[in-house]
């Protein structure tokens, strides 16, 4: 009986090694750290409008067998050893590449990551040289334009343009013609949206008309508009001084004045005087309206002023700097009327979350990624440091 049974065991095992099974392990033939795998991966920049980022990857021996899926982001990318990927903004990038061997039904996934950082300088706007203007067309009294034309010096063809008048659509090419039907004062803006970067800014002027009726064309009224400052008044210690004349042919019953330095109103007749709180540029400007014919005019004038006997009032100071919206979501904007300043915004623990530099005019700030909560900002301006708070939510 026994030798009856090794005989049957001895007969199933010659069975079994003569349909090609081995003793050999069957996962041994997916031991991928064996296969000597070799991965890296580059990017390339191009004159700071495109880039790339790629993958390689090899083995020591046995790839007829091998697909390969690869991914940046999540975002399929190609399925050869070698990949390409066209990126248009900065980043991270994480970059996988699922290898499956076919023969032996098994896989698995290398990966590895780039930082890009080849587009810092394509949403600079200054540096793209921006060149706006406006101007108006008056026709016999009746009817009349305003009109808007923009330029940068390079690197246009993946933007687009949106002109706003007085808040209404105007316009999405890079020139804007607007019929008008009445005098007034027109703020003509226009948003260009660089589509290939995801920024965009705004750029705005003012145009004042008075085509409508000869009794409203102020250069017909107005003899003469005069500044003059002292920084040793006998009223103000630093001040200025401005008027206005009129023609004999205007009926000056009929005009009121309103004047501003830089957001102040300081008088509401035909002059002023008001202190000069600060050394620097400030901006004079006088409305007037003729009530009996129901028009207005503003004229205004920047001047620049250093008096070395100032002293600096850091509360008027502040009043230069605008900060919004507040609370602040995706983005900060800056408005300054001082002269480029270095600014950094501070958690309440004092640590330092953004610093850069604050320019004359608006600056923009993403706040997308910071944390909510209560800021604190520092400009340090050539007068003295203004602080502001900001709350982000």
């Amino acid at each position: 009986m026994i030798k009856k049974l090794q005989s049957v065991l001895i007969l199933i095992t010659l069975t079994v090694l003569s349909l090609g099974f081995s003793s050999k392990s069957y996962a041994a033939t997916c031991n991928w750290k064996n296969r000597n795998p070799y991965m890296f991966t580059w990017d390339s920049c191009k004159n700071n409008s495109s880039a790339n980022v790629n993958g390689y990857i090899s083995f020591q021996y046995n790839t007829s067998c091998f697909k390969y899926s690869w991914t940046v982001n999540g975002l399929a990318a190609g399925t050869g050893y070698v990949m390409h990927k066209n990126i248009t903004q900065n980043g991270t990038y994480n970059i996988c590449v699922k290898v499956t061997d076919t023969c032996n039904n098994c896989d698995t996934t290398f990966c590895s990551t780039k930082t890009i950082s080849c587009f810092n300088n394509t949403c600079n706007w200054k540096n793209r040289n921006p060149y706006m203007f406006t101007w108006d067309s008056c026709k016999n009294n009746s009817s009349a334009n305003v009109n808007g034309y923009i330029s940068f010096q390079y690197n246009t063809s993946c933007f687009k343009y949106s002109w706003t008048v007085n808040g209404v659509a105007a316009g999405t090419g890079y020139v804007m013609h607007k019929n008008i039907t009445q005098n007034g004062t027109y703020n003509i803006c226009v948003k260009v949206t660089d589509t290939c970067n995801k920024c965009d800014t705004t750029f705005c002027s003012t145009k004042t008309i008075s085509c409508f009726g000869n009794k409203c064309v102020w250069k017909n009224k107005i003899a003469a508009i005069n500044f003059f400052d002292s920084c040793n008044g006998i009223r103000y210690r630093n001040s200025t001084t401005g008027y206005i004349a009129m023609n004999q042919n205007s009926n000056n019953s009929c005009l009121k004045f309103i004047w501003k330095v830089d957001t102040q109103i300081v008088s509401n007749t035909y002059f002023f005087i008001a202190p000069i709180i600060r050394n620097g540029y400030h901006t004079y400007c006088v409305k007037i309206t003729d009530t009996c014919n129901n028009c207005d005019t503003v004229i205004c004038q920047s001047r620049y002023y250093n008096c070395n006997n100032l002293t600096i009032n850091t509360e008027s100071l502040s009043e230069t700097i605008f900060v919004y919206p507040l609370p602040a979501k995706q983005y900060l904007s800056i408005y300054s009327g001082v002269e480029n300043s270095n600014a950094v915004v501070y958690t309440l623990n004092g640590i330092s979350i953004w610093d850069g530099t604050i320019y004359e005019g608006e600056n923009i700030i993403k706040t997308d990624n910071w944390p909510s909560g209560m800021y604190i900002l520092n400009i340090q301006t050539t007068n003295g440091i203004i602080t502001k708070k900001i709350l982000k939510e």
